[in-house]
């Protein structure tokens, strides 16, 4: 009778376990979105010529995102477009985030300097990433 509740515990584990997908989450704080604006998450094609969206999200809340995405454990860009734009391959020449193995990371900038968005979280909190951001940051405001 103690196995079998064992084995019926693990049993409902481990369908619980398949049936829930484990993904990354972004989540942006961004002065200047507005609703039905869209961020779009896009990683290179297989030839490294163009940037291809794989997922998106619609601003529902002015100013706030949030993208739920799959793993990738590869560079991605995420693109901002006004509401009825469309996205085009050559508008994904944006920074670039590294989205690393379920991660949950932030996004803090405004729309009027997107290239310049700030990503926190993940990888990124760590100190020798840190340390990388703190120099790039120096080299940003050199750029402007």
């Amino acid at each position: 009778m103690k196995y079998k509740f064992f084995y019926t515990l693990f049993a409902v584990s481990f369908l619980f376990s398949c049936s829930h997908e484990k993904q990354n989450v972004i989540t942006g704080k961004i002065e200047g979105l507005q609703v039905g604006d869209r961020i779009f998450l896009s990683v290179e094609d297989t030839e490294g010529s163009l940037w291809v969206p794989t997922d998106s999200t619609v601003v529902t809340k002015a100013e706030e995102f949030t993208l739920k995405t799959k793993e990738t454990g590869c560079y991605v860009r995420l693109t901002y477009l006004k509401s009825g734009e469309i996205f085009k391959p050559e508008n994904a020449q944006v920074p670039r985030c590294f989205l690393e193995t379920y991660a949950n990371l932030n996004i803090t900038g405004n729309t009027e300097n997107w290239y310049y968005i700030k990503t926190t979280g993940g990888l990124y909190s760590h100190p020798d990433m840190q340390e990388i951001n703190h120099l790039t940051d120096s080299a940003k405001l050199i750029q402007k």
